[in-house]
């Protein structure tokens, strides 16, 4: 994907120069004399205003709404620190509002300030609080195409905004669960190599993460040993005893590829710094993989594009533009001795992680069907009343596999968007 790289800093000239919402370039300090005063008489006290103060983020998450009281002539600055969690930077244009009570910092995203509803026409440090303002404090993007001047359309805001709300909303999805959703946990955790504030280390309850440091790894199958390990890296967890145990059991990288953990055996080997005794017959496995439109080939490229970037991806990606459908990624598969063909949410996320590590675009015609994109038709298999993917409508017993495999398709998406190159199985 060949997509211009918009720095914070421009960005952050371009919601100065066209919104004026936040900081004004051109904002004017005007002097006021004093006026004399008589000394004969006492100080006054100061006069007693009272204002409503409101937060959004860009979620559509209500983190503040309150009626609140201050003093005549205190700026809204001023004001934001006595009552929330703020986070500003000085800057030539007056006080740019970053994050309050942690709403989300996103470099497509700003805190608009509107003033009775109406944006306002200098940075926060230069509104004055008069009595019963209305202020609203929405988290906003600047980089639209709708504005004239972005590159965002309302796809893009949606992945944004689902991304952010299933981020916030984790614990309580998985309250009762005691398995993690590693690729959605992985691909969460990429967010901190990039500048988004994400924070892996706040996704799951503590009951989760004990259940994690008591496992008995000898349980385990190989993949799910991998998983495992996996999982507490990203959560940040001590992978002492885990990376000794695969250590001690001969870390093997053919075993696992003929079962097409390829990209898992290797997140292990890299991550861990374990050295496997046949990596060079693995390396030599992946040149020489032969990838088709499936889910094992989709599971390898990761593998693929980090160990050999000369690799000619332009037949898996033909083949991936010619099994698309209106559901999706569709391609047919042997388990338990029956052929069938498969085409859900999961498939669909395996191929928008392929495809979004090698860098294609998926907004291009080659991967539309009636006109809408791969990330288009993952959306088909989100409810709107849970706020979740699911392969087959309701169908809560293949939650695990959809649910995360679209967040981690949906994240790799927009690295790659906001980032020009991604590969979110590299941590």
């Amino acid at each position: 994907m060949k997509i211009k790289k918009v720095f914070l800093g421009i960005a952050f000239s371009g919601i100065c120069l066209a919104t004026l919402s936040a900081c004004n370039p051109n904002r004017i300090t005007t002097t006021v004399e004093a006026m004399p005063v008589d000394t004969t008489t006492t100080t006054t006290q100061a006069k007693a205003v009272s204002y409503s103060l409101k937060v959004v983020d860009l979620d559509g998450e209500v983190l503040l709404d309150k009626n609140l009281n201050t003093t005549e002539n205190t700026n809204l600055v001023k004001a934001l620190e006595n009552e929330t969690k703020l986070v500003s930077s000085n800057t030539e244009f007056g006080t740019y509002l970053v994050s309050i009570n942690d709403s989300i910092v996103d470099q497509n995203y700003f805190l608009s300030i509107y003033v009775n509803g109406t944006p306002a026409s200098t940075g926060a440090d230069g509104i004055i609080i008069n009595d019963n303002d209305q202020i609203e404090i929405k988290n906003e993007c600047w980089n639209t195409i709708e504005s004239g001047y972005g590159t965002l359309d309302n796809t893009d805001l949606l992945v944004d905004k689902t991304i952010y709300k299933t981020y916030k909303e984790f614990k309580e999805i998985y309250k009762e669960a005691s398995y993690i959703p590693y690729d959605a946990l992985f691909a969460y955790s990429n967010f901190k190599n990039v500048g988004y504030s994400i924070d892996t280390k706040n996704l799951f309850t503590d009951t989760i993460k004990n259940n994690y440091k008591n496992i008995d790894y000898s349980t385990l199958t190989l993949s799910d040993t991998f998983k495992t390990a996996i999982s507490l890296y990203a959560l940040g967890s001590d992978v002492t005893a885990i990376k000794q145990y695969i250590t001690n059991s001969s870390f093997d990288l053919s075993a696992p590829f003929t079962e097409t953990y390829a990209a898992y055996t290797y997140d292990v080997m890299k991550l861990f710094n374990i050295q496997a005794s046949n990596y060079n017959d693995y390396v030599n496995k992946i040149n020489n993989i032969n990838l088709a439109a499936n889910e094992t080939s989709c599971m390898c490229v990761p593998a693929i594009k980090l160990l050999n970037d000369e690799y000619d991806f332009s037949e898996f990606v033909n083949a991936i533009k010619g099994s698309l459908t209106e559901n999706g990624f569709s391609y047919s598969m042997s388990y338990g001795g029956v052929d069938y063909v498969t085409c859900n949410a999961s498939s669909t996320a395996q191929a928008i992680i392929a495809l979004t590590t090698i860098g294609e675009d998926l907004k291009e015609d080659g991967f539309k069907v009636n006109n809408k994109n791969l990330i288009e038709i993952l959306f088909n298999y989100y409810d709107e009343e849970t706020k979740l993917f699911y392969d087959y409508e309701n169908d809560s017993n293949n939650l695990i596999y959809a649910e995360p495999q679209a967040l981690a398709a949906l994240i790799s998406y927009k690295i790659l968007r906001d980032n020009g190159e991604v590969n979110i199985y590299r941590g």
